[in-house]
């Protein structure tokens, strides 16, 4: 396995948005307005104590028991017990084997149990990968008693991806697709005793082309499959981003049952107090028969009878008054019934209160015979997305507006099905709720009817994805419509389910592989074929046809993008104009989601020492390693990554601190700043839990359920109410005055008005002021609630400076609390002496001089200066022996910005490269060059732009020059060629004589009045 992978997510992260720009709009950002909040002194009733965002794990267990005592009345079943009609018998031990090129030739060897075969329990799930067929084979037996019911049928809940089924030698169905639920009729096979099924599996390389066969070859394939499944228990690829395998992975029933059953049973709410009960029936034979339904209606986690035994023959009515209702006789294949019901005072299912109903049925035939008996929980719930407002696209959740605060979920729950852990599963739901998480995206694939019946009574919001990922083939379109037909039918009778979306990530045109794949126009005009089918199931159904749109703009619907700021280096948008709460262009006039956002937390050490193979980590916890050592498909990213963002640890516990530290600060930032942006209506985390050890990093609680540092702070940003603060800068200057923004946002659809603002800001732990302050938040929206100015007192050294804010109610209650950390610098004013300027403006030159005492030496006496700043590289190279004799007397210069290329520095060959994808914000200084002494690790990491007001990238290029000693470091791939990210130089230096060379990629001229740490730089350059 190659250790410098670079796996397709990283490639996606490369990727810009849109080839249809002309049809977006980049909104400017809404002009603040001017209200402050005027601190004095210190109000001693408005002191607070900031609680700790992080639960201890006992304060944990007792906040999922605390969410478990208000959510276990609502998973009760208070309703009557339903007799059965048929007999079901589960079919759990099967023998298999993978097919070989004589099966292909002859069959019958494998209907006759021929060949190798190893024993195996289903549900079964894994390899092969690719183009490759597996057969599974089985025996059950059937008594005389059970064979006189009038038609037999072996049922799958899923097989992944197509099944041809044979029963005692004969095919009885096929069946395209892994999610959904299906059975064959084998009634004319059927024979006392011992029966035989074999099952015929076959899966398939998909679209994305990053399934890999057995040779390890990627292709292209017609598996209708996106990126996430149930996975397999194996390291190096069944834990690694749920590869396509295949397999029987859901149960397998053989079921006795009448001649006419009730196949489906779907209510669909259409008024507070009304609902339509659509019922399929199927019949078994070539006839026409009178029935019957008796229908009855129950409170399931509560005591309601609604009505009982409403009998129903089916009729159609016509509006024509002059046309006589006719009596409908139900036939062989489905009966399509629609029947009006009547819920008085209904309950309506909530996030908070998932009133769930159940409906009863008796199917009984002209005699009065009962031929079957089945039952469905519902709720009364309505979800729309309105589009007659401005901004369009407004979610509601029975009429009040509701905004999606959630996390992605892929594998976890449909792992924990398959292994029957549904303790583990309602564990982690009740997780959510703590997490203040109320909506899932299960991302990219429909899942198990258990995982919808769970959220259903805990109240958790779900959107489906279709699975298609990247791309669609052409050839296999009506299968995706005939998939989506499937998708609502097994989604549709779940209140939970309020969303369905059609492709993640659909590529940009360069990468859609147009002979192969449906091009953009195609591939909308499939999803308005999809919308058709899926509104014939559901009309009510709330659609979002693209989940993370690389292309935009989808002709209807929410835009959404995928923003990976703080992972893939400023994807989709730059990390300041994000926090500055700007968003991406999107189509005008309309709200907007973002359907993933997410950065790496690497596992913690006893968990990799339980579960990571041995030969993956290091001896002792103090030998050096580096998650390179971690192989997969693909490995963590973190490896390469990380240098975006932080400095390289040398041991597995300090990564382990340092990726999860950093995945908590970007969930922070990232969170906060959806949260402050008006029209940002849904986001949701990338990722929720993993489902298997270094399953996908980016969880925010690990394999064994264990919360990292990032899912309490998703926590505190994600609370219904919240508090926020916002500045543009973390360290600042004694005898400033900082403005700083206060926000309160409230996911409520009712106005707050009954809280006051306190605020107080420390210093070094010392109480510098206090106060409080009436506020109002709008009713589910963003409120901008004033500036707090914050004068910073004179320091010594660099000191720690925090402000707080809180939102406390008059009974004492904290609704919210939040603290901003910051630095005070000390104000310094440095001697420089002699200073010459090349090619610097004239407004640069009055900034140093505003900024330290120097003396200006004009470039014709430069033979004075004790430091040369070139900001004009050509006019250091067209006088470099003059130059160089300065240097090697002492002097010290400095060329800014070399430009992308070969260049011959004081002797030296230095190679000028481009930052890879885009421009970089964190610097180490992590080089023991003596330019760095006392500068701390995160010191150079998000500056402050002056002239443009808001947080800029720091380097767009790097050097690399052997002769030339790095002082600061970004991150580039070695020499002329694209390779495996290290770090690269960004400010570097030689000794020429007495004096020095030194080249500087970062350009100062913007930030040395606003960033301490940027002027220190700059004083070094020139002084030291």
């Amino acid at each position: 396995m190659k250790k410098n992978y670079v796996g397709i997510h990283e490639q996606i992260g490369s990727l810009k948005i849109g080839s249809q720009r002309e049809r977006l709009q980049e909104e400017p950002l809404e002009a603040l307005p001017q209200t402050r909040f005027c601190p004095e002194g210190i109000d001693a009733g408005a002191v607070f104590s900031c609680r700790n965002r992080e639960l201890t794990p006992e304060e944990l267990e007792k906040a999922i028991a605390e969410q478990w005592e208000t959510y276990q009345p609502y998973c009760r079943e208070l309703t009557p017990e339903l007799e059965t009609t048929r007999t079901c018998k589960n079919l759990k031990n099967f023998q298999w084997r993978i097919g070989t090129e004589a099966d292909a030739r002859d069959f019958s060897a494998v209907l006759a149990g021929n060949g190798d075969w190893v024993n195996v329990e289903i549900p079964h799930f894994g390899e092969p990968l690719g183009l490759a067929v597996t057969y599974y084979r089985t025996e059950f037996e059937l008594t005389p008693e059970e064979l006189e019911k009038e038609s037999h049928w072996i049922c799958f809940g899923g097989v992944d991806y197509k099944a041809n089924v044979f029963i005692n030698g004969a095919l009885v169905g096929s069946h395209t697709g892994f999610f959904a639920p299906f059975a064959f009729e084998f009634t004319a096979q059927a024979r006392v005793g011992v029966n035989t099924c074999v099952v015929a599996v076959e899966n398939d390389h998909i679209p994305l082309s990053n399934s890999r066969d057995y040779r390890g070859e990627r292709y292209t394939g017609d598996k209708i499959y996106a990126q996430t499944g149930v996975g397999y228990d194996e390291p190096l690829m069944g834990w690694h981003h749920c590869p396509a395998g295949m397999g029987i992975w859901q149960d397998v029933t053989v079921e006795g049952r009448s001649r006419l059953f009730i196949d489906d049973i779907f209510v669909r709410p259409t008024a507070p107090d009304r609902a339509e009960l659509w019922v399929e029936l199927y019949g078994t034979r070539v006839a026409k028969e009178d029935v019957t339904l008796d229908i009855s209606v129950y409170g399931q986690n509560f005591s309601q009878t609604v009505f009982e035994h409403m009998a129903y023959t089916p009729h159609a009515v016509f509006d024509d008054p002059a046309v006589p209702t006719v009596q409908l006789q139900m036939e062989r294949g489905t009966n399509y019934l629609k029947i009006p019901l009547r819920i008085p005072d209904a309950r309506l299912w909530q996030t908070d209160a998932p009133w769930l109903y159940q409906v009863q049925l008796r199917l009984q035939d002209r005699d009065g015979t009962l031929l079957d008996a089945r039952k469905r929980q519902f709720g009364m719930r309505f979800f729309t997305m309105d589009t007659d407002c401005s901004p369009k696209g407004v979610f509601r959740l029975n009429g009040k507006k509701i905004r999606l605060r959630g996390v992605n979920s892929q594998g976890r729950e449909q792992r924990l099905v398959f292994l029957k852990d549904y303790d583990r599963l309602l564990k982690d739901y009740l997780l959510a709720k703590v997490g203040n998480i109320n909506f899932l995206r299960i991302t990219q694939r429909p899942v198990q009817w258990e995982v919808y019946e769970l959220c259903d009574r805990l109240g958790l919001l779900v959107q489906t994805d279709f699975p298609a990922f990247g791309r669609m083939r052409r050839n296999t379109l009506t299968e995706a419509l005939k998939q989506a037909q499937e998708m609502e039918h097994l989604i549709r009778s779940h209140p939970c389910c309020i969303l369905c979306s059609y492709i993640n990530e659909p590529y940009p045109p360069y990468m859609i592989m147009p002979h192969r794949c449906l091009v953009r126009e195609e591939l909308e005009t499939f999803f308005a074929c999809a919308d058709r089918v899926i509104r014939i199931l559901n009309p009510d159904r709330v659609i979002k046809p693209i989940d993370g749109d690389y292309d935009p703009p989808v002709s209807y619907g929410l835009p959404d993008y995928h923003c990976y700021t703080c992972w893939y280096n400023g994807h989709g948008i730059d990390f300041g104009k994000l926090y500055k709460g700007y968003w991406l262009p999107v189509k005008e006039g309309w709200n907007y989601g973002c359907g993933e956002y997410g950065m790496e937390g690497m596992d913690p050490v006893p968990l990799m020492r339980k579960y990571y193979p041995k030969e993956w980590l290091p001896v002792n916890d103090d030998d050096p390693w580096t998650p390179a050592d971690i192989p997969g498909d693909p490995p963590p990213q973190v490896g390469g990554l990380h240098h975006y963002f932080f400095e390289t640890p040398k041991t597995m516990p300090k990564w382990v601190e340092a990726s999860q530290r950093h995945q908590a600060s970007a969930m922070n930032f990232m969170t906060r700043a959806y949260r402050r942006n008006r029209k940002m209506v849904s986001y949701a985390y990338h990722l929720f839990v993993d489902a298997y050890p270094d399953g996908w990093l980016k969880a925010m609680v690990d394999f064994e359920g264990t919360p990292k540092k990032a899912f309490w702070e998703f926590r505190s940003a994600s609370a219904p109410v919240m508090v926020d603060l916002r500045y543009d800068r973390f360290k600042a200057t004694s005898g400033e005055t900082l403005d700083v923004e206060v926000w309160g946002c409230n996911d409520i659809d009712a106005p707050v008005r009954d809280a006051k603002l306190h605020f107080q800001v420390y210093l070094a732990g010392k109480l510098l002021f206090a106060g409080k302050q009436p506020v109002t938040l709008a009713a589910c929206d963003s409120t901008f609630l004033g500036y707090l100015p914050v004068a910073l007192p004179a320091v010594e050294e660099r000191t720690p400076l925090q402000i707080q804010v809180a939102l406390i109610r008059e009974s004492g209650e904290v609704l919210s609390d939040y603290a901003l950390d910051m630095e005070v610098f000390p104000r310094e004013r440095k001697t420089l002496g002699k200073v010459c300027l090349v090619g610097a403006s004239k407004a640069f030159e009055t900034v140093l001089h505003q900024e330290f005492d120097m003396t200006s030496v004009p470039e014709e006496a430069a033979e004075e200066a004790d430091a040369v700043l070139f900001f004009d590289s050509e006019a250091y190279f067209r006088r470099e022996e003059y130059w160089l004799a300065l240097a090697r007397r002492g002097a010290k210069l400095t060329l800014f910005g070399l430009p992308i290329g070969e260049h011959t520095v004081a002797g030296s060959a230095v190679l000028v490269k481009k930052c890879p994808r885009r421009s970089i914000h964190f610097l180490s200084r992590n080089t023991e060059h003596p330019l760095c002494a006392g500068l701390e690790k995160e010191d150079i990491h998000y500056w402050y732009d002056e002239k443009d007001s808001l947080i800029t990238p720091i380097l767009d290029t790097t050097l690399e020059g052997g002769d030339f000693a790095p002082i600061l470091t970004g991150v580039n791939a070695p020499g002329k060629a694209k390779g495996p990210l290290v770090k690269m130089a960004a400010v570097a230096d030689k000794p020429v004589g007495r004096g020095a060379v030194r080249l500087c990629q970062i350009d100062l001229r913007h930030r040395i009045v606003k960033n301490p740490v940027a002027k220190l730089l700059l004083e070094r350059l020139i002084a030291w």
